[in-house]
């Protein structure tokens, strides 16, 4: 698991060096070979990050960061870390961290709201009208910790960590062969299975 996201990392990172938003960042768009090749593809909905503001909607619904779902089309490199480490948690558990009720943009973002707590007022991508005290109490569960997560799942993007800093954080990596036939033959776990931090 670690080398598959360290290796989407190094890919993102490259993008970002070159002024690259992929904006579509999920499971589906990273290809994987039995090597232990690491691959992102479906850059369709790419963009220089030159021109402010900039088109929305963009990232699948359920690897949406909070901006992306209240329509804010101010945004920047972080929607794609954003959309890194859901992609990452789902690979642990088998199923994405935030996914709402309905297939909505207002229930995905509640669904953020419960597992990370309700922004503050100086979470700069709210404006004066949200209603804050209607929104649920803090209640950080995220299942793991790994301090990359926890510094991502933020409101203010200017507090995420970047690409780089998340490599820097996950330190050296050994390149992994993978088995193809186990891979799609594993269980979906409710909970991570036991002795996964060995896999990690």
């Amino acid at each position: 698991m670690k080398w598959i996201f360290h290796e989407l990392m190094c890919g993102l990172n490259y993008c970002h060096q070159l002024n690259i938003l992929h904006r579509d960042v999920k499971p589906a768009n990273i290809l994987l070979k039995a090597s232990g090749e690491v691959k992102l593809c479906d850059f369709s909905l790419s963009k220089e990050n030159v021109v402010h503001p900039m088109t929305t909607p963009v990232v699948t619904l359920w690897y949406r960061s909070p901006e992306l779902l209240i329509g804010s089309n101010n945004y920047n490199f972080s929607i794609d870390t954003w959309a890194a480490c859901c992609t990452f948690l789902e690979m642990l558990y088998g199923h994405p961290p935030f996914v709402g009720s309905q297939n909505t943009e207002i229930s995905t973002l509640f669904s953020i709201f419960n597992t990370i707590g309700k922004p503050l007022k100086d979470d700069m991508i709210f404006g004066d009208d949200v209603v804050y005290e209607s929104l649920p109490s803090q209640n950080l569960n995220l299942w793991i910790d790994l301090s990359f997560i926890i510094k991502t799942f933020v409101y203010n993007i200017c507090k995420r960590p970047s690409s780089s800093e998340i490599l820097k954080m996950l330190g050296s990596c050994e390149p992994k062969k993978f088995n193809i036939e186990c891979l799609s033959r594993c269980n979906i776990y409710d909970s991570p299975p036991k002795g996964w931090e060995g896999v990690f």
